[in-house]
């Protein structure tokens, strides 16, 4: 069982900075409601500082605003009584931009051109929606991500491309206050634009553009476009523009050399003005060279490379003690849904007052319904083929009649009402007494023919039912 906060039980870690260790976690409900996320939890000794837990806060609001797909949803932000702050936040499954190029290295290859250039558009779009995006006042908030590197980009199973760690992203209000403090250059080295390196004016929306390019240059040559430490890195990407990808590679196409080129301008004033339009001149070039690009390129290409099978799974542990459980059933012996033999009988028997009960009993049972007329005529035949017979009908001559005791139900007709002379007045004389009813029953039954009954609505002043029994005419 893994370390818990709260209802959240850590399995693992999957990533630590210096700003926070990353989990995958399950979390628990009640009524046995659990599903995996992601914890990013902030360092103990950070809590002290204010503009760490605020940039930590900033986070967790821009992902709970932002609700886009491919942006993991903010599910809670607190602060645990250990001294740590945590932000739960949607797990987005499938490999890292990392992952993919980790593999195709290890296969001695770059990425095929069509899923590096799929990842990319996908990414692209994705991060013109986040530049696009307005808030509560219909202005533009300005916000750019800052950080784009291969291990913060997912593909997804389903084709879809993600993006991760909010980190340093924020509004423009919100860069402008950290812009130029102590903490000095902020993101990761390789992917940081000119301007942000110079800090000699807020990074905008172009930043995120340069970093996508430099991704671009890397899945389509397999190799890092600057490499080196801190201090080379500085000097290359501010005093030298970026090398042509057709010099890494042989038979690189001059058109999509021409499109990294020109997102990797050191001069954001040159350089490639959105994302949006980065995206579309790659989805240009991929419609002239018959290129196949889109999410079922990515879905299919994740399917091959790195099957759900091989994916590492998360062994959960116990429930914590303050999750409610769901109810255990009520065991019992009795089961009311089944009636008695008794009271079987009895419920036959106020249901078909004259019937003989000994013909309930001998009755095959229906057979199936069925939509279709020919089975329910072959049906109907083979019961009557299996019906027994009949018991021996009541003849007057030869058998004494029923005492008065066997009729199961007494009619005792109210008398007239003087109100309603016509209605009640007519009534006794078209029902029969107790010999009659029973005598005229059995003279049908041996005619082949069944007397038909009805239950009516009660007549005036009743203060029962009664039954009204009628020959066929």
């Amino acid at each position: 069982m893994g370390e818990r906060i709260g209802r959240y039980e850590l399995v693992r870690k999957i990533a630590t900075g210096g700003m926070a260790d990353v989990f995958l976690a399950f979390q628990w409900g009640d009524g046995g409601f659990v599903r995996d996320v992601v914890v990013k939890r902030m360092h103990a000794h950070l809590a002290e500082r204010r503009e760490m837990v605020e940039d930590f806060a900033n986070e967790a609001s821009l992902l709970a605003a932002l609700r886009m797909p491919g942006i993991p949803a903010a599910h809670e932000f607190r602060f645990a009584e250990d001294g740590h702050w945590w932000l739960v936040m949607e797990r987005m499954r499938g490999p890292t931009l990392a992952a993919v190029q980790g593999e195709e290295i290890a296969l001695g290859r770059t990425c095929p051109l069509a899923v590096g250039i799929s990842i990319v558009i996908a990414l692209a779009e994705l991060l013109h929606e986040l530049h696009e995006w307005r808030d509560g006042t219909d202005e533009h908030a300005g916000i750019v991500h800052g950080d784009l590197t291969p291990g913060n980009v997912v593909i997804r199973r389903d084709g879809h491309v993600a993006l991760l760690d909010f980190g340093i992203a924020g509004d423009t209000t919100h860069r402008r206050r950290r812009h130029g403090d102590a903490h000095g250059i902020r993101g990761t080295l390789g992917y940081i634009a000119p301007e942000t390196v110079a800090q000699n004016t807020l990074p905008d929306h172009r930043a995120d553009v340069f970093a996508a390019a430099v991704l671009l240059f890397e899945l389509t040559t397999a190799q890092r476009l600057f490499p080196g430490d801190g201090l080379e890195f500085v000097n290359a990407v501010l005093d030298n523009d970026a090398p042509s990808p057709k010099d890494r590679v042989a038979g690189y196409p001059s058109a999509l050399a021409s499109i990294v080129l020109a997102a990797l301008a050191r001069d954001r004033d040159t350089r490639t003005a959105t994302a949006g339009a980065l995206a579309t001149a790659l989805s240009q070039f991929a419609e002239a060279k018959g290129i196949a690009v889109g999410r079922r390129v990515l879905a299919d290409y994740v399917e091959a490379r790195f099957p759900l099978a091989d994916e590492e799974g998360l062994e959960r542990g116990a429930p914590p003690p303050e999750v409610y459980p769901l109810p255990r059933a009520q065991q019992t012996d009795t089961d009311i849904s089944r009636l008695s033999e008794e009271e079987h009988d009895d419920l036959l028997g106020d249901l078909d007052i004259f019937a003989p009960e000994e013909s309930f009993r001998t009755l095959p049972p229906l057979a199936p319904s069925s939509s279709s007329m020919t089975a329910r005529v072959k049906a109907d035949r083979e019961s009557a083929a299996t019906l027994p017979a009949m018991p021996t009908p009541y003849d007057p001559a030869t058998m004494p009649a029923p005492p008065p005791e066997d009729i199961d139900v007494d009619v005792d007709w109210p008398a007239p009402s003087a109100k309603e002379p016509s209605a009640t007045a007519a009534a006794p004389s078209v029902v029969p007494t107790q010999t009659q009813t029973r005598a005229k029953r059995r003279d049908s039954t041996t005619e082949g023919k069944l007397p038909k009954e009805r239950v009516s609505s009660n007549p005036p002043d009743s203060d029962g039912f009664y039954i009204y029994v009628a020959e066929d005419e």
